[in-house]
């Protein structure tokens, strides 16, 4: 044995030596207590260590007549022995340059001799020594003797110390082994694994309890491999079994049992799968032994069987599915596609190219960046899910708008590392949406510029929802949006009696409460400047696919002109019943008075004839305006139109503009006619170069008494020399009497010899009466 070469007492290798014993700060032992009681009397000192040296000190394992437990490394005297091959004996450590500064030897215990006997391990590492200290010096230092005890002893230490760390390395070894032997118990519960061993040369068959209860054999009793083991397997799979255990007790085969089967459990006839595992033990070329484990696997197998029906579905499911499917691999960058890409986009899988890379390049160009932004976030971010729309290329060139989603599967440490999507082909919902949005635009341009006024309730509820701007309008008001049938209170229209209409009779009303599928309604709206005008309502209910009323629209229209009309029609019919009464009477004065005493009935029937056209001419001039007056001057043309041959100038009117009433006018143009007819007869007109001048004007028009009169003039000139008649007949009495009967004055005839002339004076007031 040689010591090491240095006696460096930090070198590494000897300091991993001493650790390998584990002997530091350990509890005293009585082998190591005898060792120092030995030296200390065998070589006659108060004291003896056992010394080893650490990193950063030196700790005693045993010690007498030395107090402390260790020493700082600085105090050390042992450490100058750790170099030697023998004892280094210091006669008196006062005087050797190496000890005289101790602490030790100037202090306390003021130790002055030392001898110490390395303590060397088998690969010549000292660890420490066995040393006897003195507290007087020594010049002749240890006899013969004394060193070989010394050396003797340090080498029992090493004994004790091999000896030692051989017990705790077996007691380590049968710590390991109780600990493997529980771990595996415990494994073998915790997984519901059983054990067999069958011994080939004896044919007996061992199994533990988990095995026993698999297969519904009682926990004690023998056990055989052909009616034990082979008859608990189940009939199908009984044979393959068997092979599967022949074929590893085959000297010249793998020698390795690996198979699934069914056994039917002996006590309770249960079914279950189980996985044996097991190995043929082989000596001098023949099988003796065959050890090995089963589990069951029943859940295994159902779980598996479930998941191949899954997969079996999704299988189905990805080919029936117009959405084209597809699974990245985002570490390898292969992306699978499903049949849906050449049925629904056209592309041919063939001749896809399985990278991310493709897909992309598919993406319309104003999309691209945008998608692949997008999706980059998603794979580097923390989401589970991605969704987003796109335009996609077709295999023949044309765009599809697709709405495409994808779950992002990650790795413990939060990596996207696959992704599984589905893109849907939207083109068709999105042109459907595109064209209701269109068709609800037009819609709405339709509810809004419509000319009658539209409201929209729900039902049942009756809630208002919408009412477009003529509603507004009509109303005078903004659209109340009543929450229910209650609130249509807010509306203030009447019935014809003057009464309110209740909320519950609107048509809206008894449509969304279910009354009726069709309803109208007249009132006198309020609104709320306080004028009223009449509206006319009409409900229709909103149904869906099954009948169901769900809502109703009304449309309101705003019917005050033709209430207005309707009255004037009936104003109208009084007034033409009226007039026709009294037109009729006229007419029979007229005739009357036309044919008494007549003589000539010729004559007779032609001046009627005359009278009845001025009057017919007269009440198409009233019936031709739509007030119940007409035009002075029309009232006369009228009337003097049956007369005029087309001669220059024959006749000419002038005179402001006056509504003349109905019955002014009529006598107004029976008078005009008289005046003609017997001018045509007598005067003026009888000859081409005779006219008549016709005037009127109005005197005192601004009296606050309605005094005003007017004055009307008929001239005759340029006819033959007038001779005052010697009589008067029926036409004379209708102009003298008949304007003046009508609405009172004066009418005054001359018959000077230049021309006829006739003035009537009468009361404006009269004249304009309707």
């Amino acid at each position: 044995m040689t010591a090491a070469p240095t006696p460096d007492p930090l070198d590494g290798a000897r300091l991993a030596a001493l650790d390998e014993y584990g002997i530091l700060d350990t509890p005293a032992e009585s082998g190591f207590e005898d060792i120092v009681l030995l030296a200390s009397q065998a070589c006659e000192t108060p004291t003896a260590l056992v010394s080893f040296v650490a990193k950063d000190r030196q700790w005693f394992k045993a010690r007498i007549g030395f107090d402390p437990c260790e020493t700082p490394l600085t105090q050390s005297v042992c450490a100058h022995a750790l170099g030697r091959d023998g004892i280094l004996v210091i006669p008196d450590l006062t005087r050797d340059p190496r000890t005289r500064d101790n602490a030790l030897v100037t202090g306390d215990p003021q130790i002055r001799f030392y001898a110490g006997a390395p303590l060397h391990t088998q690969d010549g590492f000292a660890l420490g020594t066995l040393c006897v200290i003195d507290s007087v010096p020594r010049p002749e230092g240890l006899t013969a003797r004394q060193t070989a005890t010394l050396t003797a002893l340090a080498r029992q230490v090493m004994v004790q110390l091999e000896l030692r760390r051989a017990i705790e390395n077996r007691e380590q070894a049968l710590a390991a082994r109780a600990r493997a032997e529980e771990q595996l118990r415990l494994a073998v519960e915790a997984t519901g694994i059983g054990i067999f061993d069958f011994d080939l040369a004896t044919g007996e068959l061992r199994w533990d309890a988990r095995v026993r209860a698999l297969f519904g054999v009682p926990a004690r009793g023998p056990i055989t491999y052909a009616e034990t083991y082979l008859g608990g397997v189940h009939p199908d799979d009984r044979e393959r079994a068997d092979a599967a255990v022949r074929a590893a007790m085959d000297a010249d085969g793998v020698g390795v049992f690996d198979t699934d089967y069914r056994v039917v459990a002996a006590d309770t006839g249960v079914e279950r799968w189980l996985a044996a595992r097991g190995r043929a033990i082989v000596e001098d070329g023949v099988a003796v032994r065959f050890i090995g484990s089963v589990r069951d696997i029943t859940e295994h197998k159902a779980a598996d069987l479930a998941l191949k029906a899954t997969e079996e579905r999704y299988r189905l499911a990805a080919r029936a599915t117009t959405d084209a499917i597809w699974d990245w691999d985002l570490v390898a960058d292969q992306v699978r596609w499903n049949e849906a890409l050449t049925l629904a986009h056209g592309h041919d899988l063939g001749a896809v190219v399985p990278q991310g890379a493709w897909w992309l390049a598919q993406i319309h160009p104003e999309d691209r960046d945008r998608i692949a932004r997008s999706i980059r976030a998603a794979i580097d971010g923390t989401v589970e899910t991605w969704t987003d729309e796109y335009r996609f290329r077709r295999g023949d060139d044309s765009y599809a708008a697709v709405i495409d989603r994808g779950y992002i599967i990650r790795d413990d440490a939060g990596r996207a590392v696959r992704m599984i999507g589905a893109m849907l082909d939207i083109t068709r919902r999105n042109e459907t949406e595109r064209r209701l949005r269109q068709n609800q635009a037009q819609l709405d341009t339709v509810l809004q510029t419509m000319p009658v006024g539209i409201l929209l309730a729900e039902a049942p509820s009756g809630r208002i929802v919408f009412g477009n701007p003529r509603l507004e309008r009509i109303l005078g008001h903004p659209t109340v949006q009543a929450e229910d049938r209650d609130g249509y209170g807010a509306y203030r229209a009447y019935r014809a009696d003057g009464s309110p209409v209740p909320p519950g009779d609107y048509p809206l009303a008894r449509i969304t409460a279910g009354e009726v599928d069709h309803a109208e309604l007249e009132a006198h709206y309020q609104r709320p400047d306080g004028s009223r005008r009449w509206i006319e309502i009409i409900g229709e209910a909103v149904k869906d696919s099954n009948g169901v009323t769900i809502g109703a629209v009304v449309a309101v229209g705003d019917i005050e002109d033709r209430k207005r009309a309707a009255q004037q029609q009936d104003i109208l019919h009084h007034e033409l019943g009226h007039r026709l009464k009294n037109t009729l009477a006229l007419v029979q004065a007229i005739a009357t008075q036309t044919l008494r005493n007549v003589t000539d009935l010729d004559a007779a029937r032609e001046a009627l004839s005359a009278r009845l056209v001025a009057m017919g001419k007269a009440h198409d001039i009233l019936l031709s305006g739509e007030s119940e007056s007409a035009g002075m001057e029309a009232v006369l043309r009228g009337a003097l139109s049956i007369h005029d041959d087309g001669g220059p100038q024959r006749f000419r009117l002038s005179g402001p503009d006056l509504a003349v009433g109905p019955k002014a006018a009529l006598s107004l143009a029976l008078m005009a006619h008289e005046l003609a007819t017997n001018a045509v007869k007598y005067g003026a007109l009888s000859v081409p170069d005779g006219s008549v001048v016709l005037r009127w004007e109005v005197e005192g028009r601004d009296r606050a008494d309605g005094s005003a009169v007017i004055h009307l003039l008929w001239r005759e000139q340029g006819g033959p020399c007038v001779v005052e008649p010697t009589r008067k007949g029926f036409g004379t009495r209708l102009i003298e009497r008949g304007l003046v009967g009508a609405i009172g004055g004066t009418v005054r005839l001359a018959y000077p010899e230049s021309g006829v002339t006739c003035t009537v004076t009468a009361p404006l007031s009269g004249l304009l009466e309707s």
